[in-house]
C-alpha cells in the first residue's frame, strides 16, 4: 500500500477511537440494501411539480 494510503488509514483510525470520524456516502449507496436511490426519492415530488425526473440531471 502506498505510504499516503496508510498514513490516511492510521489517522482515521485515530479519529475514529476518539469518536471523532464520520463517512459520507452517496445517495446509492444503500440501494444494494433496497432502499430508493436519488431518483426514486424524488420521483413524486417530479411528478407533483409535472416534470420528467429520468430526464433531469
Amino acid at each position: 500500500m502506498k505510504r499516503e494510503v496508510l498514513l490516511f488509514v492510521e489517522k482515521f483510525v485515530e479519529e475514529i477511537r476518539a469518536e471523532n470520524a464520520a463517512v459520507f456516502l452517496g445517495a446509492g449507496a444503500s440501494k444494494a440494501a433496497g432502499h430508493v436511490d436519488w431518483a426514486e426519492l424524488l420521483e413524486p415530488l417530479a411528478r407533483e411539480l409535472e416534470l420528467d425526473a429520468s430526464k433531469e440531471p
